[in-house]
């Protein structure tokens, strides 16, 4: 973080962007997958953002289902 020279709390680094404070709109965009849980047996899922709807297999209990990303 010094490096960066951030000095606040939280303080985030993501890619080659670096900032301080809780920024949450910033964040979302910045990170390139979203959770989701599935509707069976509510094991959280990481998705890609931006794919259109995909065809999900939850790794937990094999339930398939569809979602908009």
């Amino acid at each position: 973080m010094q490096t960066h020279k951030l000095m606040g709390v939280p303080s985030f680094i993501i890619g080659d962007q670096s900032f301080a404070g809780l920024d949450i709109e910033r964040l979302e965009s910045l990170i390139d997958y979203k959770i989701e849980h599935c509707p069976s047996c509510n094991q959280a899922l990481r998705l890609p953002k931006n794919k259109g709807t995909l065809l999900v297999t939850c790794s937990k209990c094999n339930q398939k289902f569809e979602i908009k990303t």
